[in-house]
């Protein structure tokens, strides 16, 4: 975990970093056990963020640095490619995808 302040606000982040999910074969599996784990741990993290009384302020975002794409390869995986993804979580956050998916 990496503790940071954004230069404009002087407002605190923290950082953690989930490796593993450069799958390339076999995604389905591995993707349903990397799943679960980001799962429970976006649940402790909002679960803690309550009980210090933070969870009116703070903001959970979930993103990956590298783009994958949207078509299955040969190997019940994907490649690299250009589709991306962005998960926001608050207190108040409702589940859903906002807009209109395009493939």
């Amino acid at each position: 975990m990496e503790k940071g302040y954004s230069t404009k606000n002087l407002n605190q982040f923290y950082r953690v970093i989930n490796g593993g999910m450069n799958i390339n074969f076999n995604q389905p599996g591995k993707h349903s056990n990397l799943s679960q784990t980001l799962a429970d741990s976006v649940s402790v993290s909002m679960n803690c963020l309550q009980l210090l009384g933070a969870a009116d302020r703070d903001l959970i975002t979930i993103f990956s640095e590298f783009e994958r794409r949207v078509e299955e390869n040969g190997c019940a995986g994907t490649d690299h490619g250009t589709a991306a993804l962005m998960f926001v979580k608050d207190k108040n956050t409702r589940g859903g995808i906002p807009g209109k998916i395009q493939i």
